[in-house]
């Protein structure tokens, strides 16, 4: 035994004659090494705070975290010790989270969290999944070397998130249950060499491993038990509450405005909406004034005498005969017929 009781037994480097470039470069290619989303932050985990958490306490019932609690808890837990180079932050911190469990229903933003960790810290970030590695290093031996392989490089390439989704399906013994997710290979096959590692990650290195889980009840019994024993910490990941939502909704309107305008569909500015408004407060005016100026052009109400019939327009005699067509702009008659002089 190297180093004797104190150091353990340390285990043989199964790539001594592999570059760290060559590991890290064969991992890229396939699709273990994994680029992350520069659009997930923390920021970009939109919520509120819970403004009757407090109250709700007091009276001894304790509602779900708030979203902004979550950004809290995964900030001090992950991104400050992977974050922090020196000792002095690690020291500080009251335990070594060696594995982060984000938990909770589907779609609730645990995948863009463990993302957003990756990108505040400048992490490398490989991606565990088993459905990920399903067909990648088949074998015991395979996937022994391939768990080795990644920490090594996390290791000398620090700081590294390692990424497994559905995490307790590496936990599950039961095989008949793992045959129904019809994979190339169990979803458990690694959790033995990934243990392995784990115990012996020590306090100052800047590797963690976040797990998601939708699914935590699946573990029983033993599985249970040593599921809860390997984590170092949980987080709930819970559904948004009203104040979430509606700052959800105001992100996703500034990010759609934003990608409007970068596809060139510029908004009109403020000074043309004014114009505009201006231009049709004018345009109402003058359809409102229209419809008096006809009114002039309608000629007066008919009147009637005290017989009945229709009075003479001013100026006229009411026995007057009526001028005949076609004499209009002519002078009177005269009586033998002839026009006036």
């Amino acid at each position: 035994k190297a180093g004797g009781k104190a150091g353990g037994k340390k285990g043989k480097d199964l790539t001594a004659d592999r570059t760290i470039e060559s590991l890290y470069a064969e991992l890229v290619e396939l699709g273990i090494v994994q680029p992350v989303p520069p659009e997930h932050t923390l920021d970009a985990y939109a919520g509120d705070i819970n403004i009757m958490g407090a109250t709700l306490e007091r009276n001894k019932y304790f509602p779900d975290p708030s979203m902004a609690q979550v950004r809290q808890m995964v900030t001090e837990l992950a991104v400050l010790p992977l974050g922090a180079s020196g000792e002095t932050v690690h020291s500080a911190i009251p335990g070594h989270c060696k594995t982060l469990l984000l938990y909770g229903c589907k779609d609730t933003g645990k995948t863009a969290l463990a993302h957003a960790i990756a990108n505040h810290t400048g992490a490398i970030f490989f991606n565990l999944s088993p459905r990920n590695t399903d067909g990648k290093y088949p074998g015991k031996k395979e996937t022994t070397l391939m768990i080795h392989m990644v920490f090594k490089v996390a290791r000398t390439m620090q700081p590294a998130v390692i990424y497994v989704d559905e995490l307790e399906k590496v936990f599950l013994s039961d095989k008949k249950k793992l045959r129904e997710y019809k994979s190339k290979e169990l979803f458990n096959r690694i959790k033995k060499d990934l243990l392995k590692e784990v115990k012996g990650m020590k306090k100052g290195e800047r590797v963690m491993i976040v797990g998601c889980s939708s699914e935590p009840y699946l573990c029983v019994k033993k599985d249970q038990r040593g599921f809860m024993k390997e984590v170092s910490r949980f987080v709930y990941c819970p559904v948004p509450d009203d104040l979430s939502r509606r700052r959800v909704w105001e992100k996703c309107v500034e990010r759609r405005v934003a990608e409007t305008v970068a596809a060139g569909l510029v908004w009109p500015e403020p000074a043309e909406d004014a114009e505009r408004e201006a231009d049709g407060a004018d345009a109402d005016g003058s359809a409102e004034e229209a419809p008096e100026e006809a009114a002039g052009d309608v000629p007066a109400e008919t009147t009637t005498g005290d017989d009945g019939a229709p009075a003479a327009p001013p100026g006229e005699s009411p026995d007057a005969p009526p001028a005949e067509e076609g004499e209009e702009g002519e002078g009177e008659p005269d009586i033998e017929g002839q026009p006036a002089a």
